[in-house]
């Protein structure tokens, strides 16, 4: 097996350089397309905590002009910490809880924080259509961690709050250059990548997000979108999307033409471009079955990369 080693630029021309390969390439999020600079800061983000160039296009999203992690990245950050000592969170009534320990010097200290519904109705999340009507508990859950990590590791951190949280910002409070980072499309076989999509693909596709019948209706729709650049398809009902996200996993996963990796890899990307839809819209029982079941599929799917591997 040969000794793999990741790409990493060692200097600040050589960080130079590797941005402006990745602006150019195809695989990388729409936000950093043509733009080096922004790569750059991106990685030297990733740097600053702890995550490499790959792994920061990834997960480091930039809204309102500030940097953001997805909420599992920001965990993941803080459990690589040396003095990272655990994480608990519970629910009492309506305000949850998260409690993380930190060891400082020989004493365990531990940072306990909460957030309400009565916080989240001060906020005026309660207004916002989606995951705050659909599932309030598990959104106050997200921001009570959000709030104990920050301030039991603000030296991992560096001040880096979650994407879940950036995304409740009121609309105007956010900057229209970078978008939300998806992640990047990573596939040994665009073409048959796409081919899978397009089996799947109607021509029914609404043009906006929100469809205004009259002065005083307002008709919401959900935007599922799809691998590889492919337009993205709306839905009237949320049942519908989650019958479609569901059909679009088992197509890829059934794929008798890609490899086990390249599907272990488009069912991530699919679920993460997708997050924000996920989290806000999904009732709550559904978001645990469609991520558990891509960690099903992606075990078997290691299993079946294992046994061609043995088979050469």
């Amino acid at each position: 097996m040969p000794n793999l080693t990741m790409l990493e630029p060692k200097s600040l021309t050589e960080a130079m350089e590797f941005s402006k390969t990745l602006s150019q390439s195809g695989l990388v999020p729409d936000a950093y397309k043509g733009k080096p600079a922004n790569i750059l800061v991106a990685i030297q983000w990733g740097y600053e905590i702890g995550l490499p160039p790959m792994q920061s296009l990834s997960n480091i999203n930039v809204i309102n002009g500030k940097a953001t992690l997805w909420g599992d990245a920001l965990v993941a950050v803080c459990k690589k910490h040396p003095d990272y000592y655990g994480m608990k969170e519970w629910l009492e009534g309506d305000t949850a809880y998260c409690s993380v320990k930190r060891k400082v010097k020989d004493i365990v200290e531990e940072t306990i924080r909460e957030f309400s519904l009565e916080d989240a109705t001060k906020a005026g999340l309660l207004n916002k259509a989606g995951a705050w009507k659909s599932y309030p508990k598990r959104m106050l859950a997200q921001r009570a961690r959000g709030f104990a990590l920050r301030d039991a590791f603000p030296d991992a951190i560096k001040g880096i709050i979650t994407t879940e949280e950036a995304i409740d910002f009121p609309e105007e409070a956010k900057t229209s250059d970078l978008k939300v980072v998806n992640a990047p499309i990573i596939t040994n076989d665009a073409d048959l990548a796409n081919s899978i999509v397009d089996a799947l693909t109607d021509d029914n596709k609404a043009e906006n997000d929100i469809i205004v019948e009259d002065e005083q209706t307002v008709k919401v729709t959900y935007e599922l979108k799809l691998l590889n650049n492919k337009p993205s398809e709306t839905f009237d009902d949320i049942d519908e999307v989650i019958k479609r996200y569901k059909a679009i996993m088992i197509a890829v996963y059934s794929s008798p033409k890609l490899q086990p990796e390249t599907k272990r890899t488009m069912l991530k990307d699919f679920e993460h471009i997708n997050l924000e839809l996920i989290m806000h819209n999904f009732p709550e029982k559904f978001i645990s079955e469609v991520k558990q079941q891509r960690l099903d599929y992606n075990k078997a799917l290691s299993v079946q990369a294992k046994e061609n591997q043995n088979g050469q």
